[in-house]
C-alpha cells in the first residue's frame, strides 16, 4: 500500500508548541470519489490528514506536523481536564466552543452512504503518542 500526498495540501495551520497527538478521528464521509469530496473540502476550508478510498487507496492530504481542520466545535478526551464544560446549547453545540483539532489526527474513510463504519466521528486513542514531528 502506497500513501500518495496531495498538492497542494489542503487547508491547515502549524501545531502550537510541543503538541502531543494522541486521538485519532475517524470520519465516513458520504462522496462519490475521492476527487468530489476534495473539491468540496477546498471550498470548505477544511481537511483531513488522510483520506481511504473505498478501494483502499490512501490520500495524504496535510502534514503530520500540521493542524487539520476536520473538527469544528467538539470535545475530546482532554476538554473536561481542561475545565471545559460539556454543556450543550439548543442546536447541540458546545456552548464553549471547543476544538480538539490541535492534538487529533483526522482520517476519513470514504463511502457511498451504504456502508457503515462502527466508531466514525468518534475519537480513538492512538496506541503510542507521537509528537508533533514523527512521521506518520
Amino acid at each position: 500500500m502506497s500513501i500518495v500526498p496531495l498538492s497542494p495540501w489542503l487547508a491547515h495551520r502549524p501545531r502550537r508548541g510541543a503538541t502531543v497527538v494522541d486521538t485519532v478521528v475517524l470520519h465516513a464521509d458520504e462522496h462519490e470519489d475521492i476527487e468530489e469530496l476534495v473539491r468540496e473540502l477546498r471550498h470548505k476550508d477544511a481537511s483531513y490528514h488522510y483520506i481511504i478510498d473505498r478501494n483502499g487507496a490512501v490520500l495524504k492530504c496535510v502534514p503530520f506536523s500540521a493542524v487539520a481542520f476536520h473538527c469544528s466545535n467538539s470535545y475530546g478526551p482532554h476538554e473536561a481536564s481542561r475545565g471545559v464544560s460539556y454543556e450543550r446549547d439548543a442546536h447541540g453545540g458546545f456552548i464553549q466552543h471547543s476544538c480538539i483539532n490541535d492534538y487529533t489526527l483526522g482520517i476519513c474513510l470514504l463511502n457511498n452512504g451504504a456502508e457503515s463504519y462502527k466508531g466514525a466521528n468518534r475519537g480513538v486513542p492512538v496506541l503510542g503518542s507521537r509528537s508533533q514531528n514523527a512521521a506518520p
